[in-house]
């Protein structure tokens, strides 16, 4: 998918929700049916996204799995856009907002919340710029703003600060440079 062969990619995640779909691993057949509705979307087939991430929806309600409900979420507003439905992709977008502050304080590991965190800033710009091209939601659109920063902030007042061990006789020059940087 990411080398944009789209083809093969579908083949292949096709088969492995259909695998998936029948183990216990039921959160890998979501994750494949949302692959499936990206390569859809990205090959212009809105209609088929759609029915691909809407069932990876319904299936999310018998599971407890919040990150893949915003990725869900976040991914049927994109479709309705792409579709031009500017109301429907509002309301996912809002969906996948209230996920990533449902989710903000319970990730673990740093690697997770980078993976996660990485992207959760297009929600607010999408609500943003959807909120400037409805009537009389600009002000809305001012709270989306406030809100990514103020999210920003707290996620960079949460990271924890690295204070570099004192140099050790036996350190080149070159690993006291590194040290200091």
């Amino acid at each position: 998918f990411g080398e944009g062969r789209l083809m093969e990619a579908r083949r292949l995640c096709a088969a492995a929700h259909e695998f998936f779909k029948t183990s216990p691993m039921r959160g890998k057949s979501v994750l494949a049916q949302l692959l499936l509705a990206r390569i859809a979307l990205r090959m212009n087939e809105a209609p088929q996204a759609r029915q691909y991430c809407q069932s990876a929806l319904n299936d999310l309600k018998q599971m407890d799995l919040p990150i893949v409900q915003y990725q869900a979420e976040f991914l049927m507003g994109e479709i309705e856009r792409a579709a031009g439905k500017q109301e429907e992709a509002y309301q996912s977008y809002v969906r996948a907002r209230m996920a990533v502050e449902r989710l903000r304080g319970n990730l673990r590991g740093e690697e997770l919340k980078i993976a996660f965190f990485g992207n959760k800033l297009e929600v607010y710009e999408h609500l943003v710029d959807l909120c400037l091209h409805r009537p009389g939601s600009l002000e809305e659109a001012f709270e989306y703003v406030e809100q990514a920063k103020s999210r920003t902030l707290i996620d960079q007042l949460n990271h924890s600060v690295h204070i570099p061990a004192e140099a050790q006789t036996g350190q080149s020059e070159l690993v006291r440079t590194i040290r200091t940087f």
